[in-house]
């Protein structure tokens, strides 16, 4: 999945608020409440809804672990991540209109940013997803930002993966090389390692204060990740560039990680409970349609 935002380009913008009600009815529970637990969960809504988005994709995922949910619910779950996005600010966009960013002036400046995780097998998702990328429009140079540590640099807690801008360097490299036998690692890719970020809000102000936009030129920036993490990545970037009006962006592209043949065969219990979790978060919190 493909998503632009052209920068303070009226004509790109999405028309409104996407009608996100098929999703509210499936994802969120409201009318599903006693009526004597209505104020308690009204109270609970707006003190912490974080908690019951935690709470509503906890048990969503066991009930996909015991089997009482299927496919369709993972396939509907990612179609919301999609039109959450919508939602957000960015259209959705294809192939051509990528390359049609990409291409539009040979002096804009493409950098790629990518995320980490502590899940294995999206990880690598996202930097096979980067290399894909960056293949499918070899004829563009890329700056290629590795961003995160992992949730605790401090140590206090233990992790599964102790740096996850080092793992996902070794894999590009690795996976680039695989994609293309005949091909040594190009040239006109640069690679940047930012190592201090646990959070998806710091995997952005940190790219930013790492200055890898060039502050003298219009820049694209290209964002990999899982779908659903697009949802909190797009949030932070536009809080970010709000705050900070300072910066030289041309156009956004969000990329949604997922294999396009295989996107819904996604059967790995992490990656479910985080997708639901941004899902019900994000559903709980909008105005007017709980």
């Amino acid at each position: 999945m493909y998503f632009l935002q052209r920068i303070g380009s009226e004509a790109a913008a999405p028309g409104g608020r996407m009608n996100l009600s098929e999703y509210m009815r499936m994802f969120t529970f409201k009318r599903h409440v006693y009526k004597d637990k209505l104020r308690q969960y009204e109270t609970v809504l707006q003190s912490d809804p974080m908690f019951l988005a935690d709470l509503a994709a906890s048990i969503f995922t066991s009930n996909y672990d015991a089997g009482y949910l299927g496919k369709i619910s993972l396939e509907k779950a990612l179609y919301c991540c999609r039109d959450i996005v919508h939602d957000i600010g960015y259209l959705e966009a294809d192939e051509e209109h990528v390359q049609e960013v990409l291409g539009a002036d040979p002096n804009l400046v493409n950098t790629i940013l990518v995320p980490g995780c502590q899940d294995s097998e999206m990880l690598c998702a996202r930097v096979r997803r980067a290399v894909e990328f960056t293949q499918s429009f070899a004829r563009h140079h890329f700056t290629v930002v590795f961003s995160g540590r992992n949730p605790s640099p401090k140590g206090s807690d233990p992790v599964v993966i102790p740096d996850e801008s080092k793992r996902m360097s070794i894999e590009f490299k690795k996976r680039l090389k695989e994609y293309n036998s005949h091909a040594t690692l190009p040239k006109v890719h640069k690679f940047g390692f930012e190592s201090e970020s646990s959070t998806t809000k710091t995997n952005i102000s940190e790219f930013f204060q790492r200055k890898y936009v060039e502050p003298s030129k219009a820049n694209n920036l290209i964002i990999i990740s899982s779908t659903f993490h697009l949802i909190r990545l797009a949030k932070e970037l536009n809080k970010y560039l709000s705050d900070n009006p300072d910066q030289i962006l041309k156009n956004v592209v969000l990329v949604g990680a997922e294999d396009s043949d295989k996107q819904f065969f996604m059967t790995d219990l992490t990656y479910i409970k985080l997708m639901m979790f941004d899902v019900f978060d994000y559903l709980l919190r909008r105005p007017g349609e709980v």
